[in-house]
Parts: structure tokens; sequence; C-alpha cells
């Protein structure tokens, strides 16, 4: 026939191929049957699962629809439930082959009461945490410091223990961003450059409200409003109202910058050896005690000097000054009860309500006078003299309550007398009395 067929030595096999219990090898353990536990086993003899390979295996299209056992791993699932499993309780490596630089990559991978990873997120499941808990000296380190890689996160970050950064910090990346401390600050604020950065800004509302110090060190003090209850700059201490030297054998100077003043309440000014008054009152140096001022010194002090017509108007009684047309001194004095004034008769006509005063000679009376009548009530007192026309009349400034004919008398109550000297108060004798009390007094 130019064929053979092919036969299978020994007993002849029953039907549907039954072994009856007896197992059945290929050359050996090329390929072996254990018919009782219905295992099948390729390179060995005492195969142990259902499929048992000793040695390498390879498949284009493998599949397992319930379990499979690798080396010491299980691939299978009860249920819905898939898993790998490692039968001697020992870790798992999934290690790539180092030496192509490779990458583990996963769609999805996950367990139902622990995390997800999906894609390139890490989530949580049934609202549990997510622990990252290195054991023994181990870190959680996110990047290198060769690659500098980041770590962003959208949302709120908060840590119950303490947190270290090493490197450089931004805190926030625009203006509008708010950094709150609701601790205490443990350590100093220290700028990486001296003299370049501010601590507010001088712009509402950028500026510090308060700065509550034990004390204050600073090159330049530059402020609008300093409430402080006691300064010590240098020697110089300001407490309460007082300004004192801590080093009592140094003075106190108070020394304005190149042509500056020194002020005082914007009516004082100190200026070299000048002190201005700038206002129209008059500059007063009040006792409150039973005290007097003294000036000390053997040289002496110069009282203000003028001519007749630069004599003050409405002075204060008491006003001392010297009089360059006389060549005298004189004084602003009360002299209404003297006799030397009333010695004058002028005839005065005045009406109610006139502020001129019509005479027939003007002799004795100049601008700055007070003036006074015999009948009472005519003027208020006291009454200026405002203006002098010789010999015809004199003006004042308010006017008069009452009628003054002519012929009537009207005196002065004020005016200017020479302090040494002819005195339309005191007699010729009187002043050479007192010519020689002086005399006796100054030697």
């Amino acid at each position: 026939m130019g064929r053979e067929l092919g036969r299978i030595s020994g007993p002849l096999l029953s039907d549907n191929l039954l072994r009856n219990g007896v197992n059945l090898a290929f050359d050996t353990d090329v390929m072996y049957l254990d018919v009782n536990n219905k295992f099948v086993g390729f390179n060995t003899d005492t195969p142990v699962r259902a499929l048992d390979i000793f040695g390498d295996a390879y498949s284009d299209n493998l599949i397992v629809t319930t379990l499979a056992d690798i080396a010491h791993f299980s691939f299978g699932g009860t249920g819905t439930l898939d898993q790998i499993a490692n039968y001697r309780n020992e870790n798992i490596f999934i290690t790539p082959d180092q030496t192509t630089d490779p990458v583990i990559t996963f769609n999805g991978i996950g367990s139902t009461n622990k995390f997800r990873f999906v894609g390139a997120e890490l989530t949580g499941f049934a609202d549990q945490n997510i622990t990252f808990d290195p054991s023994g000296t181990g870190r959680l380190v996110v990047g290198t410091v060769l690659d500098q890689t980041s770590v962003h996160v959208d949302g709120n970050i908060t840590a119950t223990g303490n947190i270290t950064f090493d490197g450089d910090i931004t805190l926030g990346n625009d203006p509008t961003d708010t950094i709150t401390f609701a601790a205490n600050v443990g350590s100093h604020v220290i700028p990486i450059i001296g003299g370049t950065y501010n601590l507010g800004e001088d712009t509402t509302p950028s500026v510090w409200k308060n700065i509550y110090a034990t004390s204050l060190v600073t090159t330049d003090f530059n402020t609008t409003t300093a409430n402080i209850t006691t300064l010590n700059a240098g020697n110089i201490r300001i407490s309460g109202n007082a300004i004192s030297n801590t080093a009592t054998t140094n003075n106190v100077n108070l020394v304005p910058n190149g042509t500056g003043s020194l002020n005082f309440n914007s009516f004082l000014s100190i200026k070299d050896n000048t002190i201005s008054h700038h206002d129209s009152a008059p500059l007063e140096l009040v006792s409150t005690g039973n005290g007097y001022f003294k000036f000390g010194g053997p040289t002496g002090w110069v009282i203000p000097l003028g001519t007749t017509a630069q004599r003050p108007v409405n002075p204060d009684l008491g006003t001392i000054r010297y009089n360059t047309t006389t060549i005298t001194p004189e004084v602003y004095a009360d002299v209404s009860d003297t006799t030397t004034v009333t010695t004058t008769v002028i005839t005065a006509d005045i009406n109610i309500g006139d502020t001129t005063i019509y005479v027939d000679t003007t002799v004795g009376y100049t601008v700055g006078d007070f003036v006074s009548a015999v009948t009472p009530g005519i003027f208020a007192s006291p009454t200026l003299i405002t203006a002098v026309v010789p010999g015809v009349s004199i003006d004042i400034d308010i006017p008069a309550t009452g009628f003054l004919a002519s012929g009537n008398n009207i005196s002065i109550q004020r005016k200017w007398i020479p302090m040494i000297g002819t005195s339309p108060v005191l007699s010729t004798d009187e002043v050479t009395e007192i010519m020689d009390i002086w005399t006796l007094i100054l030697g």
C-alpha cells in the first residue's frame, strides 16, 4: 500500500481513551498525564497543577479563564474580584529591563478600600485618607535635586506636624494674595540684602498700623506720627514732657541743618544768634511764681530803638524803647493824674458819635497817645489818638459817647515819657534828686 500505520505499543486503549486510573507517560516526562488528579505535565512526570510546565512556555494567545499559577503567583479571582496573589506572603516586584530605561505604564490600578491610580491621578476610595508613610529611616521624596521636579497642588494643604523647607520659598504670585500668621514667629526675620527691602509701603493701605518692639535700632527714622513713651537717642532721652541728657557732663544741642532755623509752634524761631517772633501778638516771658527775670553777664542788653514816628501804636503799659529822635530811652506810662499834663488848656469841640476833636492847639499830643476829658462819659476808656492835624484837630479810634462843647478841656491819659532827664511827670528838682540817687547806686 506504500504507507505505514502508526501504532501505540502495549495494551489496547479502552473506549474514549479511558485509562482506568493508570497514568500515561510520553517519553518518560516529555508529557505526563496524571489521570487521577487530572493534571498534565510537560518536562515533568510529577505535575501538581492542572497544567504544569517545567521550563519555558510560549504562546501567542494564552487565555486562562479561571486561575493561572505561575511560579509563586496566582492569577485569577473569584466572582467580580480579579487579583494577583503571592503564595509566600512576600513583596511583589515588577522590574522592567533597566538597561533600556523602561517605565511601567498603567491605565488604571486601584483597591476598593485604599486608593486608585488612574492616568496621572491618585485618588482615595470611600472618603478615606491617603497616607504616605515611609518605614524606618526612609523619606518621602518627590522629584530629585537633579531635575528640580516641582509639586503642584490645586486646593488647600493642611499639615498638623512641623514643616521644614530647604531652599528658596515664594509665597504667593500676586499682590492680591494674602498670607495670614495665626501663630507666633519664633525666629529672626533677616533680609538677604541689607538696606534693600521695605516692610510695608509708603502708600495707603500698604502701611503697617502699629509696630510694638522693646527697642528700635535704625540708621534713619522717618515717620508722620510717632507715639513713644520713652525715646532714647544717643545720650538724649525724651520721656513724657521732659528732654534730658543721660550723659550729665554734655550739653544738649538742638542744631538745624544748613540755613534752617529752630522753630517753636511756628510763632518763634531761633537762627544763629537771632530769636525771631512771627506773630502779631506780643511775645511774653511770663513768670508763674514770685521770681523775676534776670539777664546775666557783664556787658548789658539792648532795648528796641526807633524814631518818634516809629513808636508802636497802642502799646502795653510799661513798654520800653530808645527814641533816636529825642536821644533818650522812654517808657509808655499812665500820666492821666499828673499836673504836668493838665496845665495845658485845649479848647475842644465834639458831638456824640464824632471821631474828630476840633481844638485850638495840638501841642503835646501825638499818634499813639490816649486821651480823656474833664467831663466824664465823653470818651470810652481808653481812647486812642489815631491822627493829629497841627493846630486843627485830633482823630480818635472810638466815637465820642457824649457832647463836649467848645471851651472844655481834654488831657493826655497815657503817653511816651522819657525814663531819664526832663520829664512831664517829674519836676526839675525831682529829676535831679533821682539822678543823684542813681549816682550813689552806680558809683
